[in-house]
């Protein structure tokens, strides 16, 4: 009985590998939410991504919730708000839009926009040179934020409040 080149392959594979994840590109998929210090309750709510300068995360609660939640950690952060208004020609409140500065005048901007009743995507973006970190802190405290105040109970209810019942079938 001859051996099987299985052992091979493996090296092979394993050192194409090993050779290919160093070029891999630098931006992270943030799929662990618990990673970012959301918390145990949001890591099952919640999904994060990072590129460079940005960072998005979509969060199981409610816009007005996560407006409140970035207002809030802005004003924590000390930040200065230049603007604070809905999107443009967006009546609705399906998209809230806001410009930051710090002290040293570098500007983020901050998108939060509803995707469904329960659904808001929270985007802060401070540009392909800005840091990157103060975008993450901007979107970590607002998960926080969301966490202590019950933003993720109160949309699963509502979530609860309206699902049909499924017909018994005893």
């Amino acid at each position: 009985m001859g051996r099987t080149p299985w052992p091979v392959c493996e090296r092979i594979v394993c050192g194409l590998a090993g050779l290919l994840i160093p070029l891999a590109p630098s931006s992270c998929t943030g799929l662990e939410p618990a990673a970012i210090g959301a918390g145990a309750s949001a890591a099952e709510t919640s999904a994060s991504f990072f590129a460079k300068g940005r960072v998005t995360s979509f969060e199981a609660v409610g816009i007005d919730d996560a407006i409140e939640a970035v207002r809030t950690s802005v004003a924590t952060l000390r930040l200065k708000v230049i603007e604070d208004e809905a999107g443009e020609g967006d009546e609705r409140g399906r998209r809230h839009r806001m410009v930051l500065r710090d002290e040293r005048h570098e500007t983020t901007v901050v998108v939060i926009e509803r995707r469904t009743e329960t659904v808001t995507m929270i985007h802060a973006d401070v540009g392909t040179f800005g840091p990157t970190p103060l975008a993450s802190l901007i979107v970590n405290m607002t998960i926080d934020k969301l966490r202590k105040s019950g933003a993720y109970e109160r949309a699963q209810m509502s979530t609860d409040q309206r699902a049909p019942v499924a017909p018994s079938t005893n």
